[in-house]
């Protein structure tokens, strides 16, 4: 079974790939498509978590393209959305789950949010004058020396 899974995917992969090669195929529409047989085959083999990871972040990177050629958005929140793509692994697999460690539980909320922030972080310092440019990052290098020598005493 597991074969054959493998195979259809491959095949599935190949197809769109030379339909892509041949103009046939639009990025975007390669993403969803590529995105909807990971998700599918996340549902159809057991929930493995193999599946949906590559399935959740190429969905992520379907919405930036398709936000990115409606409203020519900065290309910094590519961040943000695969951000956005983790957080979707959670609520997918793990949302209202109680038998299984925290640790493994809450393990894509921390880079979903990371990259959440930071794509945001970015994208404002770069949009303030150049005054602010430098007085954000002075200030998190503050506040983190703050936080790591606190406790020190």
């Amino acid at each position: 079974m597991r074969n054959k899974s493998i195979g259809i995917l491959l095949l599935l992969v190949g197809v769109f790939l030379l339909l892509a090669n041949f103009n046939l195929l639009r990025g975007e529409i390669f993403l969803l498509l590529l995105s909807a047989i990971f998700l599918i085959l996340y549902f159809r083999m057991n929930r493995n978590i193999g599946f949906l990871i590559p399935g959740c972040i190429l969905f992520s990177i379907f919405l930036f393209n398709t936000v990115n050629n409606l409203f020519n958005i900065n290309p910094i929140h590519s961040l943000t959305f695969i951000g956005i793509g983790f957080l979707g692994i959670y609520f997918i697999h793990y949302f209202g789950k109680r038998d299984i460690s925290p640790g493994e539980k809450y393990w894509s909320l921390y880079p979903g949010i990371i990259l959440i922030i930071i794509g945001i972080l970015i994208s404002l310092i770069q949009s303030f004058p150049d005054y602010l440019r430098y007085l954000i990052p002075i200030v998190l290098i503050i506040v983190g020396v703050f936080l790591l020598f606190r406790h020190q005493k």
